[in-house]
Formats: C-alpha cells, sequence, structure tokens
C-alpha cells in the first residue's frame, strides 16, 4: 500500500492539472472569440469565396518563425505597398492566381516570384497583379474570378494560375459550392474521407481547443526530433496532403475525387474567362514529395497538361527544374534544402527566384 501523504500529493497534482487544463480550455476559448473582432488581421472572411486579404492593410506576419511584412491593394492583394488600383486597365496586365506559393508566404511582396516578376515586367509596361491566397483551390479561383470580372469589372488580360499539388485534397475534403453559390468549408469532410493521418487530427484537435497545452507539446515534439533534423523533411514528404499523386491508396480514396472536382470549376473558371477574352496560362509545380519520390511524370503534370492541350490554354510545367526522375537520396535532399524553407513545402527565396526566371523566359518566348 502506498503511503497516504503520497496519495494526496498524486490527487492533488492531477486536481490542479485539471484545473490548469480547464483554464487552458476556456483561455482558448476567449481568445477564438475575440481574435476575429481584431480588424487589424491581414485575413478576412468573404461571403462568396470564403476568405481574402483586408484591402489597403500593412501588416508584420511570421510563418516557420520568418517575420516579414504584408501590404494589400485596393483589391486586398498582397502587393509592394498600400495603393488604389485602376479597374479599368485590361490591355498589359497580369493577373495571378494560385494558394500559398503564389501568395508568397514567409517573404515580403519582392521577393515572392510575383514580386520579382512584377518588377521585371514593370520596365515593359506590363502591370503584375497577385490574386492568391493561402489555401485556395479551383473552386474558390473561380469564384473569386467571376466576382473580380463580373462584380468590380476589373479588366484583365492575362490569368496565370498556379495549380498546387494540395489543390485536389481541398477540393475532395475542404471546400463545398452551396445551392446559392457561395463556397462554404465543411470540416466533416476530411474526417469522413480520413484524408490526414491520426497524428495531425489529435494536433488540430488540440490546438483548436486549448493555448498553453498545444505550444507546449508542440515544443517538446519539436525538440524530441531536433538531434535528427532529417526526420522534419521525413514528416513534409510523408504528409499524406501531396501524396495522392504518387500512393494509389491515398488516390483511391480522395484524390480521384479531388482531381474531378478540380476539373470541374476550372472547367469553369475556363469559360467564364473566354466569356470576358481573358487568356489563360496554366503551371504546375512540385511539393517535396513529389520531388522525394522522383515523381517527374506525375498525374498533376500529365492531367493538366492534356487539359490545356485540348483547350489551347499555355501550360508551364516547373516539376523538370525540381524533380530528376532518377536522382538518389542525397541529391533529392539536396534539392530539398537549396530550393524549398527548412523543413516545410514553400519554396525558399532561391525557389522563388527560379520559378520567376522560368516565368519570365516562358513570357519573352509568348510574346
Amino acid at each position: 500500500m502506498g503511503h497516504p501523504g503520497t496519495k494526496r500529493i498524486v490527487l492533488l497534482i492531477a486536481a490542479y492539472a485539471v484545473v490548469l487544463l480547464l483554464l487552458d480550455i476556456g483561455l482558448t476559448l476567449l481568445l477564438n472569440y475575440i481574435r476575429p473582432l481584431y480588424a487589424g488581421d491581414v485575413y478576412m472572411e468573404h461571403n462568396i469565396y470564403h476568405h481574402d486579404f483586408r484591402p489597403n492593410v500593412e501588416k508584420g506576419k511570421s510563418f516557420r518563425q520568418r517575420p516579414y511584412r504584408v501590404f494589400t491593394n485596393s483589391l486586398g492583394f498582397k502587393d509592394q505597398a498600400i495603393r488604389s488600383v485602376d479597374l479599368d486597365r485590361g490591355a498589359n496586365r497580369i493577373l495571378f492566381m494560385g494558394d500559398s506559393f503564389t501568395e508568397g508566404v514567409a517573404f515580403n511582396y519582392k521577393k515572392t516570384f510575383v514580386g520579382i516578376i512584377d518588377s521585371a515586367l514593370a520596365h515593359h509596361g506590363v502591370e503584375v497583379l497577385n490574386a492568391g491566397v493561402q489555401s485556395y483551390s479551383p473552386i474558390i479561383y473561380w469564384k473569386k474570378t467571376e466576382y473580380l470580372l463580373d462584380s468590380l469589372r476589373l479588366q484583365f488580360d492575362h490569368m496565370v494560375l498556379f495549380l498546387d499539388i494540395a489543390d485536389a485534397y481541398n477540393e475532395a475534403n475542404q471546400y463545398v459550392l452551396t445551392t446559392d453559390n457561395r463556397v462554404l468549408e465543411d470540416k466533416t469532410l476530411a474526417e469522413s474521407n480520413d484524408a490526414v493521418s491520426r497524428s495531425t487530427r489529435i494536433k488540430r484537435f488540440v490546438q483548436n481547443r486549448t493555448t498553453v497545452l498545444y505550444f507546449a507539446t508542440n515544443y517538446l515534439y519539436d525538440l524530441a526530433f531536433e538531434k535528427d533534423r532529417n526526420n522534419h523533411w521525413k514528416k513534409i514528404i510523408a504528409l499524406p496532403v501531396s501524396l495522392w499523386t504518387i500512393d494509389n491508396t491515398i488516390y483511391d480514396q480522395w484524390g480521384h475525387q479531388g482531381l474531378h472536382n478540380m476539373e470541374l470549376y476550372m472547367n469553369r473558371l475556363y469559360v467564364l474567362l473566354q466569356g470576358h477574352g481573358v487568356r489563360l496560362t496554366v503551371a504546375v509545380y512540385p511539393w517535396p514529395s513529389q520531388v522525394w519520390h522522383n515523381d517527374l511524370e506525375s498525374i498533376q503534370v500529365k492531367y493538366w497538361s492534356n487539359w490545356c492541350a485540348e483547350r489551347g490554354v499555355d501550360f508551364i510545367n516547373y516539376f523538370p527544374d525540381f524533380v530528376s526522375g532518377t536522382a538518389d537520396a542525397e541529391t533529392k535532399l539536396a534539392t530539398l534544402k537549396r530550393y524549398y524553407l527548412p523543413y516545410d513545402m514553400h519554396f525558399n527565396e532561391r525557389g522563388n527566384q527560379l520559378v520567376a526566371q522560368r516565368f519570365l523566359e516562358y513570357y519573352a518566348t509568348a510574346h
């Protein structure tokens, strides 16, 4: 039998732990309630296409401990400064559309690939606008473009759309179109389709309900893996959201449906742009998963190159710039370190420069 004093200490510690956990949950509920009330946040909900940037905002942000600043213009597009955009200029105006890669998370505008392209083409009288925002996918590309063209009457003559590997996940497991043609998030889809790993679901559960506990466990987890930094790359490479082009099981679970939904909304976007006389260019690029698995002839490449060919749409394939197809582990790891943020799927500064350089080469040839 244990000592009575020891039992009291254990019970006391357990009681304190429960009280602290309840306080943590209460604090998190309060933070979740008041966070949307801060008008200074750069992101906002949109009643038609789910979310966007706030217009005319300057905001300091941090991504993976990388501080940077975001400026948005009058249209709510990431820009080099707060400025007013003329709706009526159509000729020689390129609108970039995409998700977090196109937005350029972790970097000031001038160091993103869109910002680099903007600086280069400005000397030729071409205006560049960046409508990309994180977590976008074709359903939002279409609805936001429809809003820009038909409601705001924004004029542009060329759209460059960067399709992301995660778009298939978003289409199959996140967004739905309501009967009144608005984009909403259905949080039950991901769980029903088993689109994310159990550990990710547990992490999200803790993150959504606690603050102190989440940061403490997240710190301890990172500390445990700090000795073997390659484990961080392994986590990124193993993300189910990016493995649908490689793993047949994931493709059958939701990848096929995601690709089908992507095409549905890409078709609508294409018809919309055709009706407004806007030229379309589609670009695809790999995540670390595709680099690691030598996924050069990827489903993403084949599917969208065929889609573009059938419609006479220009297609830019960035896979050969990052994926060898036959590289060994050491070479692939070197590629990840060279072009991607540490232990992340997004491009680093050199990766953004490469994407911009290739686009400018394409643009010079196409014009």
